[in-house]
């Protein structure tokens, strides 16, 4: 999924807290997040001097897609989006990001089928791979 796509596919979803999302798509948002932090604290900065309310208001917009990409992200780690309520603890935080880094289900999950851009995982089902010469 590429990071276009993977922007699209977090507003699309923004109200949709079932399903799963991968580990490219989650790293790829909280990438966007954080870029549209900087630019609104650049512009802003720079023309006014105080960018708080403004980084409120950023916040406040991607609040909900945040937490529903979240949600699907822990699902795809079969875990239950609840999980989340860990962000509101120090150390929550950390456990939080070690779930995001977790490799993806290959297979169908109660909560979903794998993410889009997801391969199934030939080596664990005896395929054999060879270097090319």
């Amino acid at each position: 999924m590429s990071f276009t796509e993977a922007i699209g596919s977090g507003f699309q979803n923004a109200f949709d807290f079932r399903g799963r999302a991968g580990v490219g798509e989650i790293w790829k948002w909280i990438l966007f997040v954080i870029l549209v932090g900087l630019a609104v604290d650049i512009v802003v900065l720079s023309q006014w001097g105080d960018a708080s309310p403004y980084r409120l208001l950023d916040e406040l917009i991607l609040l909900i897609p945040n937490t529903s990409i979240g949600v699907r992200r822990l699902h795809d780690t079969e875990k239950s989006g609840w999980r989340l309520l860990w962000l509101l603890t120090i150390i929550g935080f950390l456990y939080v990001i070690y779930l995001y880094v977790q490799p993806s289900d290959k297979i169908p999950n109660k909560y979903g089928d794998p993410p889009v851009g997801s391969k199934k995982n030939d080596f664990a089902e005896g395929a054999r791979f060879t270097r090319d010469k």
